[in-house]
């Protein structure tokens, strides 16, 4: 056996290219493969990458329209009533919604969208309609 599990995996070939990792991962035994499937399941590491697609996701968001999609949400909780772009809400919905809701609740969990106008939403939470 190589790797004891998809921590190991990790820490020795993290730098190399996803392509590098998906050619080790096949012309391992399938014992050892199945393994470290299971153990990547197992130990949390897709919600790890998840996040970390999700977080990258975020900061383009912010960097490119200016909106903080947490902060956002976090004034939200506190009661706010926030006007938004609809183009840039859909374009976050439709990004996050290929994903699991356990996935993106940090970032639009209990969040309501409420249309103003042609071009504006209102996001609040769902018990401020």
């Amino acid at each position: 056996m190589i790797f004891k599990n998809f921590a190991e995996f990790w820490y020795y070939t993290r730098g190399l290219s996803k392509n590098h990792r998906e050619i080790i991962l096949k012309n391992l035994p399938k014992k050892e493969r199945d393994m470290l499937i299971e153990s990547y399941k197992d130990e949390g590491w897709e919600d790890v990458f998840i996040r970390d697609i999700l977080d990258s996701f975020k900061d383009t968001i912010n960097r490119d329209y200016h909106v903080d999609i947490l902060r956002l949400r976090c004034r939200a909780l506190m009661g706010e009533n926030l006007k938004i772009s609809k183009d840039v809400w859909l374009e976050i919905y439709k990004y996050l919604s290929a994903f699991d809701s356990k996935h993106t609740f940090y970032l639009i969990g209990n969040l309501c969208v409420t249309e103003l106008d042609s071009d504006t939403f209102i996001l609040s939470t769902k018990d401020r309609r």
